[in-house]
C-alpha cells in the first residue's frame, strides 16, 4: 500500500490576502478611557442605562406574580426580561413598610404590659386584703 494510490485533493495555501481583517477600534490618548473627552463618568455612565419604563399594569402583575403566586423573583424577572434589582424594587414599593410594621408590633407590646401591670396590682391588693382577713380571723378572741 502505497501513499500515492489515495488520492487527496491538494490544499490551498492559505496567504495574508485571503484572510479577512478586523478593523481596530480608534486608539484613545492615555487617561483617557471615555469615548468623548469632555463628558465625565457619571455622564458616560447615564447614558449605558436602559431608559425602558414599564407600564403600572405590568409591574403590579410582576409583582402579583412574586408575591401571591410565590415565584421567585430572579425567575420572574429572567422570564419577563426585567432586571431583578428592577422587581425587588417593585416588590419592596408594594409590602408594607418593616418600619410601620415593627412600629405596631411595639405599641401592641406596651399596651400589653400596661394591662399586665394593672391587673397585677389589682392581684397584689387583693392578696394583701386577703392576709388581713386571715391575721383577723387567725388572732383569738379575748
Amino acid at each position: 500500500m502505497s501513499r500515492s494510490s489515495t488520492t487527496e485533493p491538494a490544499a490551498t495555501p492559505i496567504s495574508a490576502a485571503s484572510v479577512p481583517r478586523r478593523s481596530k477600534p480608534p486608539r484613545r490618548e492615555a487617561g483617557n478611557c471615555l469615548p468623548n473627552r469632555g463628558q465625565s463618568t457619571f455622564e458616560h455612565r447615564r447614558q449605558l442605562v436602559s431608559t425602558q419604563r414599564f407600564t403600572a399594569e405590568f409591574k403590579e402583575e410582576a409583582v402579583r406574580q412574586v408575591v401571591e403566586r410565590g415565584y421567585r423573583v430572579p425567575d420572574v424577572a429572567a422570564r419577563l426580561g426585567v432586571s431583578a434589582h428592577s422587581l425587588y424594587k417593585w416588590v419592596k414599593a408594594v409590602s408594607p413598610d418593616r418600619s410601620e410594621q415593627q412600629s405596631q408590633e411595639l405599641l401592641e407590646a406596651k399596651s400589653e404590659v400596661l394591662r399586665l401591670r394593672s391587673q397585677l396590682r389589682r392581684t397584689e391588693e387583693e392578696r394583701d386584703l386577703l392576709k388581713k382577713a386571715a391575721r383577723y380571723f387567725a388572732r383569738e378572741p379575748e
